[in-house]
């Protein structure tokens, strides 16, 4: 059951439990060189905003994780628990999945960033 509310098919917790964060506080924490971005968009909606650039961020510190890749990405273990996490997308409704799972998954740090993109640009 986890796994397929990992891959978008249902969500397992409330919405409030989710720690949002608005572009300027995301930028902020990132320029503190605490956080790293998740983008859970698919790799052909990358094109449309390069994520780095607009956060201003090192390259190093932005994951590239599509939401349909986020189980296969966490039994591989590409992510630590004790990491600190900004997730995004295009609208804001993937990464809120994506937060919320792994919210629930134990991971301690993890934002979303509150509207995705659509409201950053």
């Amino acid at each position: 059951e986890m796994l397929r509310s990992l891959v978008g098919s249902e969500m397992c917790i409330r919405d409030r439990s989710i720690q949002q964060l608005n572009f300027d506080s995301a930028k902020a924490m990132l320029t503190k060189n605490d956080a790293y971005l998740i983008d859970t968009r698919e790799p052909y909606e990358h094109g449309a905003n390069n994520v780095s650039q607009l956060f201003r961020t090192k390259k190093i510190k932005t994951l590239n994780i599509p939401l349909s890749r986020m189980a296969h990405a966490l039994m591989e273990g590409q992510l630590s628990k004790s990491g600190k996490y900004i997730l995004l997308c295009r609208s804001g409704n993937r990464s809120k999945l994506a937060a919320a799972n792994l919210t629930q998954l134990g991971y301690q740090t993890v934002y979303n960033l509150e509207g995705g993109l659509a409201l950053s640009l």
